[in-house]
């Protein structure tokens, strides 16, 4: 008897504690705002592509030019 006393308990306590977090999650996402959230992902992928064509761009000022090459090579 005590043991299925014990397993309803934990059953409850785990039902109250699915509760919370999922009001916790329902409230966290009534807060949010989806287009805020999406222009904010394009700004910072927007942000990422730049850096990354910088980076490219100074790898391909920094490299020999193949005319260097070519003179070097004669």
């Amino acid at each position: 008897m005590s043991n299925k006393k014990s397993l309803s308990n934990l059953n409850e306590t785990m039902e109250v504690m699915m509760m919370k977090r999922m009001n916790y999650i329902r409230n966290t996402i009534d807060v949010h705002d989806p287009r805020e959230i999406t222009s904010k992902i394009r700004i910072e992928a927007q942000k990422k592509r730049d850096e990354r064509i910088m980076e490219l761009w100074k790898k391909d000022l920094e490299s020999p030019k193949i005319s260097d090459l070519i003179a070097s090579l004669r």
